[in-house]
């Protein structure tokens, strides 16, 4: 089906299946969070060949797309193709389940963030990639919610904001109560640490964007990689209750650096984070940077990196978007 050519990947036609499915089938999953054509995870450049769209590319810019760039998840290949794109390597993602699951508690964390605690059946054996997210669903609703930890055996820990109009969002503020039944699939995603040899670790969060970092920095499993390693921090909020996991950052031994946008405070940065990552001085060719929250944070921090010298297989993304 596919055959490796350093980066590049020659394909040969299905017109069946999108791209994505196409590797995933052969064993070869490429880099990916939302699979809907709205993240831009899952993108590749076209050296040769032909693509049918299925779904609006949004995750593009007008520049990508001028490039020959496209979106793996929402395209099928046309004809045999030339494709150059990340894939993962020398890991094996959890098989994706649905279970049960009840709220055991839920937690308002700031006006419009809430802390859920969700308790599996025992026996569940759901396992997960720290930093990976599921889908929750109630009746006919399906929304994407990145897990933030765990606290004990069987549960899962998550941060989510509240969106206007926002179907999910509604029930979990409004009316959601402890012992409410849900269901739960997944894990999704390819946001989570890689086993890589370079030394510096850099992390970008805003809002609960920071849920799937607190994962990662909080996971037994990641302790060595993290303690080998010089790990950066840079969280955004609008104000001080928007810094989830702020006094557990601070009284840890990575270097952080909590950072406001709507008020100025002593002992916080003001402005946005990504103008701050250079201040640093970090050896952006020995640095491994992960990026979680809003697209306008990770479009501007990954355009300012990469300016500076960042390779682009060293760049990790997840941003959130909002559905109806």
């Amino acid at each position: 089906m596919y055959e490796i050519q350093t980066r590049q990947f020659k394909i040969q036609s299905t017109k069946s299946h999108s791209i994505f499915d196409d590797f995933k089938r052969h064993g070869c999953l490429i880099n990916h969070s939302c699979l809907s054509g709205r993240c831009g995870n899952c993108k590749a450049k076209v050296i040769e060949g032909e693509s049918q769209l299925v779904l609006p590319e949004l995750g593009l810019t007008d520049s990508e797309k001028e490039q020959k760039f496209i979106l793996t998840c929402v395209r099928r290949a046309a004809s045999d193709m030339i494709l150059d794109l990340d894939v993962l390597k020398g890991v094996t993602l959890e098989e994706v389940r649905t279970v049960p699951a009840k709220i055991s508690t839920l937690t308002k964390v700031s006006e419009d963030v809430i802390k859920l605690v969700m308790r599996l059946p025992p026996g569940a054996d759901f396992k997960f990639l720290p930093g990976q997210y599921v889908n929750f669903i109630r009746g006919s609703i399906k929304r994407s919610y990145s897990i933030g930890g765990v606290e004990g055996e069987n549960t899962l820990v998550f941060y989510i904001k509240r969106y206007l109009k926002g179907y999910m969002s509604k029930y979990l503020f409004e009316e959601a109560r402890e012992n409410d039944l849900l269901r739960i699939e997944g894990p999704f995603g390819s946001f989570f640490l890689r086993r890589d040899s370079l030394n510096t670790l850099v992390f970008l969060a805003t809002g609960t964007g920071i849920a799937p970092i607190l994962s990662i920095l909080t996971s037994t499993g990641n302790e060595k990689v993290l303690e080998d390693r010089k790990v950066f921090l840079f969280q955004g909020g609008r104000v001080e209750s928007d810094l989830i996991g702020l006094n557990y950052f601070r009284s840890s031994t990575i270097h952080y650096y909590p950072t406001l946008s709507r008020v100025r405070c002593e002992g916080f940065r003001f402005g946005r984070i990504q103008k701050f990552i250079l201040d640093q001085d970090i050896d952006l060719s020995n640095a491994t940077v992960y990026a979680c929250g809003s697209k306008k944070m990770i479009e501007d921090a990954k355009e300012l990196l990469f300016s500076k010298g960042l390779s682009r297989g060293q760049f990790y993304a997840d941003a959130f978007l909002e559905s109806n």
